[in-house]
Formats: structure tokens, sequence, C-alpha cells
């Protein structure tokens, strides 16, 4: 089922005050080629890009951890 504007209204709200984006700029073929590859993988290039931070923290030995309200 869609979202209502109501539930994007919010959700946006929501994104926008507790999430960034972060970003590196690649060449528009490379891009095409990560995400063909990811989609036939099953995955989002989005996933690839959180397991690679993640291990980068953890090589660094400096896990993320989600701060307590």
């Amino acid at each position: 089922m869609p979202l209502t504007d109501k539930q994007r209204q919010w959700r946006n709200a929501w994104d926008s005050k507790n999430r960034c984006n972060l970003a590196c700029r690649v060449y528009k073929d490379y891009a095409a080629h990560v995400k063909r590859v990811a989609a036939e993988n099953g995955t989002t290039v989005n996933a690839i890009l959180i397991e690679a931070l993640d291990a980068y923290l953890a090589e660094h030995n400096q896990p993320y951890q989600k701060m307590e309200k």
C-alpha cells in the first residue's frame, strides 16, 4: 500500500532530523556497474556502503554504538 501524504511528511521530517548523507563522487559508468552488480547479487549500494563503513570502524577498534537518549 503506498504511503499517504501525511505518512510521507512524517517520514521526511524524521529523516531530516535523524539522518544525513555520506557521499563520494565516482564516474557514472563505475556507478552504473556497481548498481548492476549489486542488483544481480540481491543487495543495494546503500547496504554495501554501510557494510564497508562498519568494517572500517571495526578495523580501527571503534565500532558504532547508538547513542542513548
